[in-house]
């Protein structure tokens, strides 16, 4: 299966290659300016920790800790990726 994304100029990505610069650029164009789109990315990353909490807290008992702990990888390195200068 591939998952892409239209974000950014080139406007279509694999989901593995955005970045935040590619948000950035969507943002400016859409007119927002470069510091509501900081404000937007600072919101995203403080409120990502408790965003996961309440997810893994919606999911079935019984996860397996395997699948749990990918997840929990794969979340914190999109995470630390949303920031408009990566």
């Amino acid at each position: 299966m591939k998952l892409a994304l239209r974000a950014g100029r080139s406007r279509h990505y694999r989901v593995p290659d955005i970045l935040g610069r590619h948000f950035a650029e969507t943002g400016l164009a859409a007119a927002l300016s470069r510091e509501q789109i900081a404000g937007m990315f600072r919101e995203i990353q403080s409120n990502a920790e408790k965003a996961f909490e309440t997810a893994l807290a919606e999911m079935r008992s019984g996860l397996p800790m395997a699948l749990f702990d990918a997840v929990r990888h794969g979340f914190e390195q999109r995470v630390g990726r949303i920031t408009p200068m990566t």
